[in-house]
């Protein structure tokens, strides 16, 4: 069987060259999604489709492969074994429809942003089957002031001084 990586880097998707998430799933994820099953997968955030095509190839008998996106290009990414919903990851009615079947594994790598996490999270957590996974939060460990004022090229966003900082911090509560 191929490993995560080498699908992951053929499929051009980030997930190992660029975070090197192989291991962390091999071992926290396969174990409780099995390879050979017929799962459902959802993942907020399509981008290119490298990760639904990873997905595809990772899960050759998944059931329902969904990508979720707010960007309608990503329509394209669609294949005979995975489909694409155009939807904004803090409409919580949305990702409970894009969410049927229950999934058995939710991969949240959609806006990165702490109030989109924590609305996916709220909204999908109850009815995923086994694994939610939470990608790219590596800035939870960094200093508040350094997560709290994002700069892009187009504007500089300031967390509201009322929202959680952390996930880490919002999930101890549940």
């Amino acid at each position: 069987m191929r490993s995560f990586a080498e699908i992951a880097n053929e499929c051009g998707t980030d997930k190992q060259s660029g975070c090197g998430y192989g291991p962390h799933y091999e071992a926290h994820v396969f174990p409780h999604v099995p390879r050979d099953t017929h799962s459902v997968i959802l993942e907020l955030g399509v981008s290119g489709g490298g990760s639904l095509r990873m997905w595809e190839e990772l899960y050759p008998y998944c059931t329902k492969i969904t990508g979720v996106d707010i960007d309608p290009k990503c329509l394209t990414c669609a294949s005979d074994r995975s489909r694409v919903l155009i939807g904004d990851q803090s409409d919580q009615d949305f990702l409970r429809r894009a969410a049927d079947p229950p999934p058995d594994l939710v991969v949240d790598d959609g806006s990165h942003e702490l109030r989109d996490v924590i609305t996916s999270f709220a909204a999908l957590w109850s009815i995923v089957k086994s694994i939610y996974v939470i990608e790219d939060i590596w800035d939870e460990f960094l200093p508040i002031v350094e997560r709290c004022v994002r700069i892009t090229d187009a504007h500089v966003t300031v967390c509201p001084s009322s929202s959680p900082r952390r996930f880490i911090l919002f999930a101890r509560k549940l």
